[in-house]
């Protein structure tokens, strides 16, 4: 049985199609990521994101998909949704041969993403997370 979570998009955050948007977000992820290694002296990276970024195309969608490097991690699919009259919607789905890896690596990318495009998230287990813009 397949899990999957929601990312409930604000328009306003997205400059280009949310497809580019999420690979500049995953690479923004390895960033941090690949700096949080550099400070502790440590190639962080790696396994901070054990995943191969691969474009895919369903029938009326497109999305990413992050194929695991190693067997600890099999894949995680984010699939695009742009209705023309809805909001946008990012589905996180994790295969029905996903590690307990794979499921913690989703919720945390599905975080970091919501924060970074002030969203609201709906997780795996059917709870609501919701970001605000930081008043400055």
């Amino acid at each position: 049985m397949e899990k999957q979570a929601v990312l409930y998009v604000n328009k306003s955050k997205i400059e280009d199609s949310l497809e580019v948007t999420l690979q500049r977000l995953l690479q923004d992820y390895e960033s941090v990521k690949k700096k949080t290694g550099d400070q502790l002296g440590w190639a962080f990276e790696h396994r901070a994101f054990p995943y191969t970024i691969e474009r895919i195309s369903h029938d009326d969608h497109e999305g990413l998909l992050l194929q695991g490097k190693n067997k600890d991690y099999h894949q995680i699919e984010l699939v695009t949704s742009t209705p023309s009259t809805q909001q946008p919607l990012v589905y996180i789905n994790l295969h029905e041969k996903a590690t307990h890896g794979d499921l913690s690596k989703a919720i945390e990318l599905a975080k970091f993403i919501a924060e970074r495009i002030c969203s609201k998230l709906q997780l795996f287990n059917g709870r609501v997370m919701t970001y605000q813009p930081v008043k400055k």
